[in-house]
């Protein structure tokens, strides 16, 4: 090998040549000069983009990187509830029905106690959702030592009443524990309920008008 020869490296090379003959008159020539021009800015800057997902989410992209890391936040439980409670939809964002836990009847004595269940409720008339879930849990809780309910614990006593649930049966239950109500706290099991000290003067008062 002679003294100033280079070695010859085994990496591959890429050259591209581009050779473009145009012929015409001054306006053709310039409107092909724009088409070249446009074409190879393309090569150059391509076009990124997002292609969804077959479930609809967006395809996921890396995270920023230096200082200003996305920062995950997971949705607290008690905000969750409160959302719920405050839009019970029939519909959710997507325009599909919504399905809600079907409750059953519960195997409760509601003739003891003084008065019975179906007695205190008449005395009482309650006539909203929300007085009627706070007066039976206030009865149970004071007549059959039932601290927490959940919506089969007021399923039974409207099944007992022939009144009409709603469709969303925990939706008042969760808005009783926000902060405008407050008449119950989160039960030690997921979907229960405890009637507080609150929510029993509140079922005390007068009946409703």
């Amino acid at each position: 090998m002679a003294k100033h020869d280079k070695p010859i490296s085994n990496k591959p090379s890429k050259m591209t040549v581009m050779l473009f003959q145009l012929e015409g008159n001054d306006e053709t020539l310039q409107e092909g000069f724009r088409t070249i021009n446009n074409a190879i800015d393309k090569l150059a800057n391509p076009v990124l983009r997002v292609i969804a997902q077959p479930s609809g989410t967006a395809l996921a992209l890396p995270k920023p990187q230096g200082d200003q890391d996305a920062i995950d936040v997971e949705p607290d439980e008690d905000s969750e509830d409160e959302t719920a409670a405050a839009d019970a939809s029939k519909t959710s964002k997507n325009g599909v029905a919504r399905k809600f836990p079907v409750p059953i009847v519960l195997d409760l004595d509601l003739t003891q106690g003084n008065p019975p269940l179906k007695e205190y409720l008449e005395q009482k008339k309650p006539k909203s959702d929300i007085r009627r879930y706070l007066l039976i849990a206030a009865w149970l809780k004071e007549n059959l030592k039932i601290d927490e309910v959940g919506i089969n614990h007021i399923y039974t006593g409207y099944r007992a009443m022939n009144w009409q649930s709603p469709d969303d049966v925990a939706a008042p239950l969760r808005s009783m524990r926000q902060k405008h109500y407050g008449y119950f706290n989160k039960g030690k099991e997921k979907g229960f309920f405890a009637i507080n000290h609150i929510g029993i003067g509140e079922a005390n008062k007068a009946n409703e008008e």
